[in-house]
């Protein structure tokens, strides 16, 4: 079967740690993504449960990317319950 070369735009950062985790697996990005591909053609889905945020996930996301977050001195402090802090 004749090969075809896939051609794809993805972060810089993403890719070189996602091929530094492959290497750790054996496995390079080209094997991953065929690999990837196999299992999407044989069994007609992603290998992966796709999943859309909840309003609290999605909350939460948008805090964290606003660096607008709780912060705790201690796991005491966290599990307490302080009102003060509503999570």
């Amino acid at each position: 079967m004749a090969s075809i070369m896939v051609h794809i735009r993805i972060n810089k950062e993403l890719k070189e740690e996602a091929c530094t985790n492959l290497e750790l697996m054996g496995l390079s990005l080209s094997e991953a993504v065929r690999l990837l591909l196999v299992r999407i053609a044989t069994e007609g889905a992603l290998p992966f449960e796709v999943r859309v945020p909840n309003v609290k996930t999605k909350s939460a996301m948008e805090s964290a990317k606003a660096n607008d977050l709780i912060e705790f001195s201690s796991f005491e402090e966290l599990m307490s319950g302080n009102d003060e802090k509503k999570l």
